[in-house]
């Protein structure tokens, strides 16, 4: 179609990969509340939504107790078991802090351990109850999680299917 005058580009459909779209849902930053030191983080999905997650961010501090630790984003499903396990960072040396970025759409992890570190997660629509958590292996108990954002988008339960029946 040629724009006519007086026309604007939006009298135009053009094919587009991964092109925003329009859904019953919106887009919501939760922040989680620090844990205890020594423990990791948990968000579990309200019962009322789908939700697809797009970032989390979080700053982890390792205390000065001796050994590595490695961190990682971790999906289980309503009845505790694994659904998935991220890599969230490399080795994270005693008394250091680092921040964890990890988004949707990312291929390429970095391995920077020592100020910050990224890393793609899986584009998946997670049903409710199922919960998202970081995990850090070798956490010594003075350990700190701090500043946890979540990007999501959020589908209320009776929006999330239709019948396919005419």
């Amino acid at each position: 179609m040629v724009n006519q005058p007086g026309g604007n580009t939006s009298d135009t459909a053009r094919l587009m990969i991964a092109a925003p779209s329009f859904a019953v849902g919106w887009q919501e930053l939760i922040n989680i509340p620090a844990p205890a030191p020594g423990s990791d983080w948990s968000h579990k999905v309200d019962g009322r939504y789908f939700e697809r997650l797009v970032t989390a961010h979080w700053s982890f501090g390792a205390s000065a107790a001796a050994g590595n630790r490695v961190l990682d984003l971790v999906l289980t499903d309503n009845n505790g078991n694994t659904v998935i396990t991220v890599p969230a960072s490399a080795h994270v040396a005693t008394g250091t802090s680092i921040d964890i970025n990890l988004m949707t759409g990312l291929q390429v992890p970095s391995s920077n351990a020592a100020l910050e570190t990224w890393g793609g997660i899986p584009d998946l629509l997670v049903p409710p109850d199922w919960t998202w958590h970081a995990v850090t292996n070798f956490m010594d108990v003075a350990d700190t999680e701090t500043n946890i954002r979540l990007l999501v988008q959020r589908f209320p339960n009776d929006a999330a299917s239709i019948s396919a029946v005419g």
